[in-house]
């Protein structure tokens, strides 16, 4: 294939890739925090890390989305640097 001087688009052809992406999937931490992060949740397959002021409610998101993660087959882990876990309340969001 012979490439002419300013031929832009049989240079792309010849020489550029077409990357091809995943679609993203994430877990469900409820409409409140779609409405506040415009996201549904944390993204599947990655690590999240929920960052902000204390009680902004980060725990109960990340226990939301373990939640779903759960109902989804999948091994939710928490790393929880705040002395602020609480079973029961883990259980009454819906946690196994």
């Amino acid at each position: 294939m012979a490439i002419k001087k300013n031929d832009f688009k049989s240079i792309k052809e010849k020489f550029s890739t077409k990357t091809k992406y995943k679609p993203e999937q994430f877990y469900n931490c409820g409409e409140a925090f779609m409405e506040a992060c415009g996201l549904p949740g944390p993204v599947m397959g990655g690590i999240n890390m929920f960052l902000g002021h204390s009680n902004t409610s980060k725990t109960t998101a990340m226990i939301l989305a373990a939640a779903d993660a759960q109902k989804k087959g999948h091994l939710p882990v928490f790393i929880i640097t705040e002395k602020k876990w609480n079973w029961p309340h883990a259980v009454e969001l819906g946690l196994q």
